[in-house]
C-alpha cells in the first residue's frame, strides 16, 4: 500500500495476546446463529407433521359422524331413537378431539349441535344389546367436584387443560410424552378425571344426574384421591345404576360453545363412498342437493396458532437442547482457537524475549571490545597493551560461552540428542561436573559436598548436560563463602545453596534469558542454564522442580 506520499508501506500485524472471553463470544454467537437456524427448520418441521396428524384426526372423526348421520337420515322408526343416540356421541367425539364446533342439518333445520359449556357422557349397555350413550343431564349437577382437596380439583379448569393437548391424548408424539413426563414429574399440574360409582339414568331421553364420583390422577393408574357425592336431593323419575367392577362409569368430555358467526365460512361434509367439502362463499346454494349435511366452524384454526402455545414443551425442549449444544460447541471451538492463538503469541513473545537477552547479553562484551580496541588503535595508553588484548581475549570469551549456551539450548529443544541408554551413577556424574567447573568454586569461595548413593538407567548425554547446567548454575549464584550441597537418593537428588539472588518466581528461572534479578551482568552468564537443565530431564524423561525458601535455593530432580 502507498502512504500520502506515495512511498510504499506495509502494514505489520501486530500479534497480541489472545483473550478467551471474546473468542468465545464470537463463537458462542455464531453457534447460536446456526442453532436457531436449525432449531427453527426442526420445530416448524414437528409442527407440520403435528398440523398432518391434527387433519388426518379431523378428517377421520368426521368421516365417522357423517357415517352416523347418513344411517341416521336412512334409519326406520325402529332404529332411528338408536342411530340419533349414535350420532350425538360421535357429534360430541368430533368436537372433543379436533377442538371445532359441528351441526347436523336436516335440509335447512339444525337438528344437533356440540354442547356448550362442560359436558359428560358415560357407556351402558342398552336392552337390545348395542351400546347405549348417556350424557349428563346439566353441567350444574358437578359444582361438589370443585369441593374435593379444598378446591384443589376444579371440573372445569381441569377438563380445558385437558382440552389444550386434546389432539396429543390421540396420537403419540413428542409433545404428548414431554407433557406426560412432566405431569409425573411433578413440573406441570397434574390432570384428573373422575369416575361415577353410581348415577341416575333417564332412559327415554339418554340423560342422567350424577351420584358418587371418585377422582384420581390420569397417571395415577386409576387410584382415586377422594370419593365426593354429587347425587341432588331429588332424583325422582331417573333409575339408579350401579357401576359394574371398579372402573365406574368413566368418559367425561368438555363440550364448545356455538362460534358460528354469519360471516364466516361454514364447511359442509357429505358421505358417498367419500368425503367431500364445500364452501357455501365458493358454491351456489343451488348445487347443494343432498338433504343432509354436516357442517363445522372453525373454533380457532390450529394452523393459526402460535408454536409457543400449540407445542410449548416441545418448543422450550428444543430451545433448550439448542441452547447446551451451542454452548458445548462454542467452548470447544474457542478453546481450539485460543490455544493455537496462544501459541502463536507464545512464540511471538518468547522471540521478542529471546532477540532482546541476546542483545542485552551481547552488548556490553562488544561495548567492551570496541573501547579496548579504540585504545590498541590510538596507543591511549602503550603500557596496558597487554591488559587490554587480555581483556579483548576475555570478553569474546564471554560472547563464546554465551553463543554456545544458545546453541546448546536450541540442541536440547529440538531433540537434537544422541540416543543412548546406560546404568549412571549419579553421585560420580555429580562429583565429576564438580571437577570441571572447580575453578569456578574456588573464585567465588563456595564449598561443594555430595551426600548418599543413587544409580539410574538414563540418556548420558542428556543428563550430563543436565548435571553440568545445574552445578554451574550454583557456581554462579550461590553466596560466597558458602556450601552448595546434594543429596542424592534413589528417586533423583536434590542440590541447595544460599543465594544473594533476589527471586521472586521461582518457576519462572526455567525459562530461557530467566535471572533471579531484572539487572543483568555481564558475569552472571546468559540465564539458559536451568532452561537447559529442565529441557535436557524432560528430554530423559525425568523432572526439575525449583524452590525458593528466603534465600535458600533448592533445585530437585526425580526420576
Amino acid at each position: 500500500m502507498n502512504d500520502k506520499k506515495g512511498n510504499n508501506t506495509l502494514k505489520m500485524r501486530t500479534i497480541k495476546k489472545p483473550n478467551f472471553l471474546a473468542i468465545f463470544a464470537v463463537c458462542l454467537v455464531s453457534c447460536l446463529l446456526a442453532g436457531s437456524i436449525a432449531s427453527y427448520c426442526i420445530i416448524f418441521s414437528l409442527r407440520d407433521q403435528y398440523l398432518s396428524d391434527a387433519e388426518d384426526i379431523k378428517y377421520y372423526r368426521v368421516e365417522n359422524a357423517v357415517k352416523c348421520l347418513k344411517n341416521y337420515y336412512e334409519a326406520d322408526d325402529e332404529n332411528r331413537d338408536r342411530c340419533y343416540n349414535v350420532l350425538e356421541w360421535y357429534l360430541i367425539w368430533f368436537s372433543y378431539v379436533t377442538g371445532e364446533y359441528g351441526a347436523v342439518y336436516i335440509g335447512d333445520e339444525k337438528i344437533m349441535e356440540t354442547p356448550k359449556g362442560l359436558y359428560a357422557a358415560c357407556l351402558t349397555d342398552g336392552e337390545d344389546g348395542h351400546t347405549q350413550f348417556d350424557f349428563l343431564e346439566d353441567a350444574s349437577y358437578l359444582a361438589p367436584l370443585a369441593s374435593c382437596e379444598n378446591g384443589k380439583y376444579d371440573p372445569e379448569v381441569n377438563i380445558r387443560r385437558i382440552n389444550d393437548i386434546y389432539i396429543n391424548s390421540y396420537m403419540p408424539n413428542l409433545e404428548s410424552e414431554l407433557r406426560l413426563f412432566a405431569t409425573r414429574a411433578g413440573l406441570l399440574a397434574g390432570h384428573y378425571e373422575y369416575n361415577w360409582e353410581n348415577l341416575y339414568l333417564d332412559e327415554n331421553t339418554h340423560r342422567f344426574i350424577p351420584g358418587k364420583a371418585k377422582i384420581c390422577r390420569l397417571d395415577s393408574f386409576g387410584e382415586p384421591e377422594c370419593t365426593v357425592d354429587c347425587t341432588p336431593s331429588d332424583t325422582k323419575g331417573y333409575k339408579r345404576i350401579e357401576a359394574e367392577g371398579d372402573g365406574g362409569f368413566s368418559f367425561h368430555i368438555m363440550g364448545y360453545r356455538d362460534p358460528a358467526k354469519s360471516n364466516e365460512p361454514v364447511k359442509y361434509y357429505f358421505y358417498d363412498d367419500y368425503l367431500e367439502e364445500r364452501n357455501t362463499r365458493e358454491t351456489d346454494e343451488g348445487e347443494w342437493d343432498h338433504p343432509w349435511s354436516f357442517r363445522t366452524t372453525d373454533t380457532e384454526q390450529i394452523s393459526d396458532i402460535s408454536v409457543f402455545k400449540l407445542m410449548p414443551l416441545t418448543v422450550a425442549l428444543v430451545i433448550t437442547i439448542t441452547v447446551l449444544t451451542a454452548l458445548i460447541i462454542a467452548f470447544v471451538i474457542s478453546t481450539v482457537i485460543y490455544h493455537r492463538k496462544k501459541a502463536v503469541w507464545e512464540i511471538f513473545e518468547y522471540r521478542k524475549k529471546t532477540t532482546a537477552a541476546m542483545a542485552h547479553d551481547l552488548k556490553t562484551p562488544l561495548a567492551a571490545l570496541a573501547a579496548y580496541a579504540e585504545n590498541l588503535e590510538y596507543d591511549v595508553n602503550s603500557d596496558k597493551r597487554t591488559y587490554y588484548t587480555s581483556k579483548i581475549r576475555e570478553n569474546v570469551d564471554s560472547m563464546s560461552r554465551t553463543v554456545e549456551s544458545i546453541l546448546e539450548f536450541s540442541k536440547t529443544g529440538n531433540g537434537a540428542v544422541t540416543v543412548g541408554i546406560s546404568d549412571i551413577n549419579v553421585r560420580e556424574l555429580i562429583l565429576k561436573e564438580y571437577k570441571a567447573a572447580a575453578t569456578l568454586f574456588e573464585k567465588n569461595k563456595i564449598e561443594f559436598s555430595v551426600e548418599g548413593e543413587g544409580n539410574v538407567t538414563s540418556n548420558r548425554e542428556l543428563l550430563e548436560q543436565a548435571v553440568r547446567n545445574l552445578v554451574s548454575n550454583a557456581a554462579k549464584y550461590a553466596r560466597s563463602g558458602t556450601e552448595v550441597k546434594v543429596a542424592v537418593d534413589p528417586k533423583g537428588f536434590t542440590m541447595q545453596n544460599f543465594t544473594d539472588q533476589k527471586i521472586e518466581n521461582a518457576g519462572s528461572l526455567k525459562d530461557p534469558f530467566v535471572k533471579g534479578e531484572d539487572s543483568r551482568g555481564e558475569e552472571s552468564g546468559g540465564g539458559l542454564g536451568l532452561s537447559i537443565a529442565d529441557t535436557s530431564l524432560i528430554a530423559a524423561g525425568h523432572k526439575l522442580d525449583i524452590e525458593v525458601d528466603g534465600d535458600l535455593f533448592k533445585a530437585i530432580v526425580r526420576w
